[in-house]
């Protein structure tokens, strides 16, 4: 059973985005190699415990979410990114930036495939 992070702020009608976990997680590759790890730490960590998230999922503070929008999109920009993993990353930075645009946490759960059908 596949697992889907879930992420607020995020684009469809319900300001949600899904997002396969492993396909979150292999980002993390991306962030570490393109940005300077002094500043990348925080978006590598997140997106590597992607497949880990418990049921509880986790919630980003909104002091920390516009860091994160500008990893993220420093990521979805860089020329040696794969067009579908930018699109991804494109996808998160644009939620994480509604959320520090509403001061509001970044929340993130999970849901499995099994879930989806039912």
């Amino acid at each position: 059973m596949p697992t889907h992070i879930i992420t607020s702020h995020g684009a469809d009608f319900s300001g949600e985005d899904w997002h396969p976990a492993p396909q979150i997680a292999a980002m993390a590759d991306y962030a570490r190699s393109m940005l300077p790890a002094d500043v990348s730490n925080p978006l590598v960590d997140l997106l590597a415990a992607a497949p880990a998230l418990t049921a509880e999922g986790l919630s980003v503070p909104a002091s920390d979410v516009r860091l994160l929008a500008e990893l993220l999109g420093r990521v979805a920009r860089e020329r040696f990114v794969r067009p579908p993993v930018a699109a991804r990353a494109r996808l998160l930075a644009d939620a994480a930036a509604r959320a520090a645009a509403d001061r509001e946490p970044w929340t993130w759960t999970t849901a499995t495939t099994t879930a989806l059908e039912g």
